[in-house]
């Protein structure tokens, strides 16, 4: 049942009074509770005034709060220090102070859900998004302010879970060089771009990546804006099979190819590989869709130019969309704890340079993502601009760039492997690599 307003006030006239009986309390006041979390005009600003002294280096003065509070301070001090039980008690008055705002938060998100809930102009995917957004801001607004001592039990313990399991810290790729470029892999929380021209492969290098980390056994979501299920199943058996892409496609198969396809069909499903493929998702429908994945180890999208701005942001000018949405993935991987990936169109500028080399800067019309980003990789193909030559015929196997132009773990730097253009593979040339995984503490990135 929603408290009594009388019972509001006693929690808040505590919380005053613990303050100004015991100054050593306040830190812990401040470290829970702001300003907006008070319902009664009187202790909100007796704590904005609290906050204003320490603030300035100056002691927590009773007489210095009841002037700031003005007309009738004076004797609200007095009452809230004469009244608070015990000032030992400051948690538990904190506490009540905070549950009791989380409530009127909730109840005008209750109130408003009501009125759009009537509102057949709105969208109620938008809608239920918004309250979502709304109740996670709530349930987190206690944990705004994280002292160092926090900071540094959280190192700790995560230091150690990473020492005893260094692949705790990030979740591989699958291709060895690249785990070693990126530092290991992708890290937790880190939000990855593959940037490349159209046709040069970023798509078939992010499945690539997908079905990696499914077959270690680890959940991995698909987002395609592009492709339907029925394509990404058929490049998953091209890739696993070694089969044509193009002839599972248009049924060309003969029957042994058929036999191949449908065992590597049953290996492939067996796979915590899931998918969507709706042609328009926002981040926050794509960040749904993640949560119903019980242990997910990693995100792809493909690709940020198809992800649908939410309504508001649907109004802005296309470059502040994505920077809006770049920033919503970004929190995407950090609320999920697991990398995200996200695929991005480069410019033309690229095709037209000499060499046709792209750079950085070929990210610049995709809003803030490079700076976003924890990691940005490149793609090159030479084959690729090869092949509108008479004279050209196209090798078996390719070689693809993957230029890590930006990295916030581990350095920059370029890694080749093989691209199997018919099937949709990609492989390392050197397959005899050292797998183990990092063992010694002093080769975590850290």
């Amino acid at each position: 049942m929603y408290q009594t307003e009388a019972t509001q006030l006693n929690y808040e006239s505590a919380v005053i009074g613990s303050i100004c009986v015991d100054a050593a309390c306040f830190p812990f006041a401040e470290r829970l509770l702001t300003v907006a979390d008070f319902f009664e005009p009187k202790a909100a600003r007796a704590y904005a005034a609290a906050l204003d002294l320490n603030n300035n280096g100056k002691p927590i003065d009773p007489v210095a709060i009841a002037e700031a509070i003005g007309n009738g301070g004076v004797e609200y001090i007095a009452n809230c220090m004469k009244s608070v039980p015990s000032a030992a008690n400051i948690e538990l008055y904190c506490d009540g102070v905070l549950n009791n705002s989380k409530r009127r938060a909730m109840q005008d998100i209750a109130d408003k859900l009501a009125d759009d809930s009537y509102d057949l102009s709105n969208n109620p995917d938008e809608v239920l998004d918004s309250l979502r957004g709304q109740l996670d801001g709530i349930k987190s607004a206690s944990a705004n302010v994280i002292t160092a001592a926090q900071s540094v039990d959280d190192w700790r313990a995560y230091f150690q879970r990473v020492k005893d399991n260094p692949e705790y810290a990030f979740c591989k790729t699958g291709f060895v060089d690249l785990d070693r470029q990126l530092g290991g892999g992708m890290f937790r929380q880190g939000m990855y771009v593959v940037g490349a021209r159209p046709g040069m492969g970023k798509t078939t290098l992010a499945l690539n990546i997908a079905e990696n980390i499914a077959s270690a056994n680890k959940p991995v979501l698909f987002v395609s804006l592009e492709m339907s299920r029925v394509q990404i199943i058929s490049k998953r058996i091209a890739m696993a099979s070694l089969l044509s892409y193009t002839d599972i496609m248009t049924g060309k198969l003969k029957d042994s190819q058929i036999n191949t396809a449908n065992n590597i069909l049953d290996r492939i499903t067996a796979r915590p590989f899931a998918m969507t493929d709706k042609s328009s998702m926002t981040a926050a429908e794509i960040l749904r869709a993640a949560k119903q994945i019980d242990g997910i180890s990693a995100v792809v999208v493909d690709y940020l130019g198809l992800v649908r701005p939410g309504e508001e942001a649907s109004k802005k000018p296309r470059y502040e969309q994505m920077t809006e949405i770049s920033a919503d993935l970004k929190a995407m991987a950090k609320t999920l704890d697991v990398p995200v990936l996200v695929l991005a169109q480069l410019n033309r500028e690229s095709a037209n340079r000499a060499g046709s080399r792209p750079q950085l800067t070929d990210l610049r019309d995709s809003g803030a993502i490079e700076q976003d980003a924890d990691a940005v990789v490149l793609l090159h193909r030479k084959d690729y601009y090869e092949a509108v030559k008479d004279d050209y015929t196209a090798p078996e196997i390719e070689e693809i760039e993957l230029i890590v132009a930006k990295n916030r773990h581990a350095n920059t730097g370029v890694v080749k492997l093989a691209w199997h253009g018919k099937t949709g593979k990609i492989s390392e040339f050197d397959t005899q690599h050292d797998d183990e995984p990092l063992n010694a503490a002093d080769e975590l990135p850290f």
